[in-house]
């Protein structure tokens, strides 16, 4: 009998240790009080097995995750939210960790960067490859990105610094991988600007002036050859839009862009629409969907369906609380194409999440948030949406 008391005692320990180690994760997340009620309370799933990173993968109920050998995983969360499985979908593949992780998460294809070395895998096919993608020192990569699905070409953007100086960077170029050959297929001439997939094309945002602080966009096929302008182009150029390019900033399904502008001498967002022909284009400031006038993050990141927005919200200069994550619905029965933020607590700008589709609770935004060991959020977004139908009940009253 006396041991039966001690067990019991243990259990209801161990008990109420969880329920108080979760309380104290709310609270550094910034769920306080009635704070609660105007926020989107993640689930916090336990894991046990080390995770580096997440991506998003187009699979019901799956992440992709580099566990801790650095090998590509298949992480599946089951009905109940229980994290069921995280299998290597290669064993040592790859067989190093790399700087930075991606993915294609329409078309289920995994990469890294290591320096200059350009690491793949096609889920699907479990293809595999892999380049160096520039023997040239001065070089870095940037940026990298699926821009022939079919084909299974990728486009690996890179900045060259200036040898006369070592400091200033020269100009910007890329290159053209082919999986299905397993080699670069193209590098460009160095240029200065930026590119984006659209479209089986590429959208260009050419810097241009004296100083090289002027835009003017076009688009422009694979190879920079076939430069056209259209009224999207044009009144991006006019109203010198700039987009962050090393997120998912456009979506070409959605027919819509998230950007900023100094035209006017301080920094403004748009929303920037348009229809299939291009004749109607709509190029709107962001005002009411910034959370009380704070600053937000200009590193947008639509959902493979083009249904969500992610971003971070940012403190007033000079107070050190650290950035909100937020999740924006998209629509167009709101305004400028854009809900009301949901407000998701406390993040950092490290922190890595992925979108991600649940057979139970329908469209997720999941984060691995570094400071809270195997550990996930899932944010559940149509309980966000329940959010804001309250927020706009009580805006009428």
């Amino acid at each position: 009998m006396k041991t039966k008391k001690i067990v019991l005692f243990i259990i209801i320990i161990f008990l109420t240790s969880c329920v108080t180690r979760k309380d104290v994760i709310y609270y550094y997340k910034g769920f306080l009080g009635d704070s609660m009620k105007k926020k989107l309370k993640p689930m916090i799933l336990p894991n046990f097995k080390p995770i580096e990173e997440i991506l998003g993968i187009n699979k019901q109920n799956y992440l992709a995750a580099i566990n801790k050998k650095g090998e590509f995983c298949l992480l599946e969360i089951d009905e109940a939210g229980v994290i069921i499985d995280m299998k290597p979908i290669i064993h040592s593949f790859p067989s190093d960790f790399g700087s930075s992780y991606h993915s294609d998460n329409e078309h289920n294809v995994l990469w890294q960067i290591e320096g200059r070395g350009f690491t793949v895998l096609d889920i699907k096919t479990e293809a595999t490859g892999d380049c160096i993608v520039s023997y040239n020192a001065d070089d870095k990569v940037l940026n990298s990105f699926l821009v022939d699905a079919d084909n299974k070409i990728f486009l690996i953007d890179m900045s060259r610094l200036d040898r006369n100086t070592l400091c200033s960077i020269k100009g910007f170029l890329y290159v053209l991988y082919d999986l299905n050959k397993n080699k670069i297929i193209f590098e460009s001439p160095i240029y200065g600007g930026t590119v984006y997939p659209f479209n089986n094309n590429l959208l260009f945002c050419e810097y241009i002036g004296e100083k090289h602080d002027m835009l003017k966009w076009y688009i422009i096929d694979f190879y920079l050859d076939n430069k056209k302008e259209n009224k999207l182009t044009k009144k991006l150029t006019k109203m010198q839009i700039k987009a962050w390019d090393r997120s998912k900033t456009i979506h070409t399904g959605r027919r819509m862009m998230l950007g900023t502008s100094r035209l006017s001498g301080s920094l403004e967002y748009f929303s920037i629409r348009w229809d299939e022909d291009f004749e109607d284009i709509r190029i709107e400031p962001i005002i009411l969907q910034k959370p009380n006038g704070k600053r937000i993050s200009s590193r947008f990141e639509f959902s493979p369906d083009g249904n969500w927005v992610k971003t971070l919200k940012f403190a007033d200069s000079g107070v050190t609380f650290p950035p909100e994550l937020i999740i924006y619905h998209v629509g167009e029965v709101y305004p400028q194409g854009l809900s009301m933020p949901i407000l998701c607590g406390y993040t950092k700008e490290i922190n890595t999440g992925a979108f991600m589709n649940h057979s139970e609770w329908g469209p997720c935004y999941v984060e691995l948030d570094y400071e809270f060991n195997n550990k996930l959020f899932v944010y559940k977004l149509n309980d966000g949406l329940k959010i804001l139908a309250e927020q706009a009940k009580d805006a009428v009253k």
